[in-house]
């Protein structure tokens, strides 16, 4: 047992001072009485709190089940008005995508897309959902953003807030700006690209002079609504309603890209300071071509173009005009459609004509030639031939 040693040098300052009085006992019950009020409300913010979610979460939930059935049912005004109107490039965006979108969910008829949590902030909320195919849960998860809107929830895009600022990735010819969960995305295709653009230039520009190749080719990734036929934007593969896995939106962004990428390319070497303002047909034919756009579905598409004879309307496709207002937007056509004809003609001119007679093809339409005149004098067919010809090759590439 070891001993203990208490040094004093007789110091009356030393001497230890009494020790506090225990507090009252009508203090302490006062304290308590506070702490248990406290904490009843506090439990009662938090219970309310946690109604408030679970409210919320449910009507999220019926929202998103009555956007499943309407895309499996095949009923795009259903859909559109459980979107939010305030946004036209939002509704365009999902009338042009209607028939891929139906499609995915149409080929998953068990499929269920929970709600696994939700975030409120004012009148936002933010979902987050996960699919369910056959009963088991998988992996592909999605956020879904939703606006209240007259008291009942419309699913909208993402506010710049959510997604954040766009940050720009360059290569040596494209400038790709992103942002949220994009910019990984882009970040990993982008060697990919810049690989692709360099090989679109060698086949049909290497040997030109074309103004405006010199500069950088910028393409934005923009998670709000964007059109799919064109142009320097192209949407956010976010946007889907198909709730697809990492790999497939990185494939899909991939795509898109590559579609922008030699879109903007062959309107250059067109003589156009932008996509799609003059012989669409042909820019978007050689562009869904090159870029690989192929899609298994598409084959069908073909076939009924085929039956009703729709595929000779592709030849004289224009521009799109630019629509702002929402109810105008109701109108358009599911675009998509013209997708499957712009690759099939592609495919008919690189495997008809050699690469030389394709270039001077574009180095006579940028010179001023009206596109099927200078079909006539460098290919030398005229556009009855040329229609009867591609139709050939439907026939015998796509028929039944």
């Amino acid at each position: 047992m070891g001993v203990r040693f208490r040094w004093s040098s007789g110091d009356p300052s030393e001497i230890a001072s009494p020790q506090p009085a225990p507090p009252p006992r009508r203090r302490l019950r006062t304290l308590a009485a506070l702490l248990v009020v406290l904490g009843t409300v506090g439990g009662g913010f938090y219970c309310q709190a946690r109604q408030g979610l679970s409210a919320a979460r449910a009507a999220l939930q019926t929202q998103v089940d009555s956007e499943v059935l309407a895309l499996q049912a095949g009923q795009p005004q259903a859909l559109y008005d459980l979107l939010d109107s305030r946004y036209a490039p939002w509704l365009r965006y999902h009338q042009q995508c209607f028939s891929r979108e139906a499609a995915w969910y149409a080929a998953r008829p068990g499929a269920r897309v929970i709600v696994e949590a939700v975030q409120l902030a004012s009148d936002r909320a933010v979902a987050r959902l996960r699919l369910w195919e056959g009963g088991v849960r998988t992996g592909c998860i999605a956020y879904w953003h939703f606006r209240r809107v007259d008291g009942q929830w419309r699913h909208t895009p993402p506010t710049l807030e959510a997604w954040g600022a766009p940050v720009a990735l360059d290569t040596a010819h494209l400038s790709l700006l992103a942002q949220g969960p994009d910019r990984s995305l882009v970040a990993e295709v982008a060697p990919d690209l810049e690989a692709f653009y360099a090989r679109l230039l060698r086949l049909y520009g290497a040997d030109q002079e074309v103004a405006g190749l010199e500069e950088r080719i910028a393409i934005r990734v923009l998670p709000y609504g964007a059109s799919v036929d064109g142009g320097s934007i192209v949407p956010s593969p976010h946007l889907a309603l198909e709730l697809w896995s990492a790999s497939e939106r990185r494939a899909v962004l991939s795509r898109n890209l590559r579609l922008a990428i030699a879109r903007a390319l062959f309107s250059s070497l067109l003589g156009d300071s932008r996509p799609l303002v003059r012989d669409r047909w042909l820019v978007e034919g050689l562009a869904t071509y090159h870029a690989e756009a192929w899609i298994p579905e598409w084959s069908g598409a073909l076939r009924r173009s085929l039956a009703d004879g729709s595929y000779r309307q592709f030849l004289s496709l224009e521009a799109p005009g630019t629509i702002s207002r929402a109810r105008e937007l109701r109108t358009l056509p599911d675009t998509q459609s013209t997708h499957p004809l712009a690759y099939a003609l592609g495919e008919f001119l690189t495997t008809r004509y050699p690469r030389e007679r394709l270039q001077a093809l574009l180095r006579a339409i940028a010179s001023g030639t009206p596109g099927w005149t200078a079909v006539e004098s460098v290919l030398g067919i005229t556009r009855h031939d040329f229609e009867a010809a591609w139709r050939l090759h439907l026939e015998q590439r796509y028929g039944s």
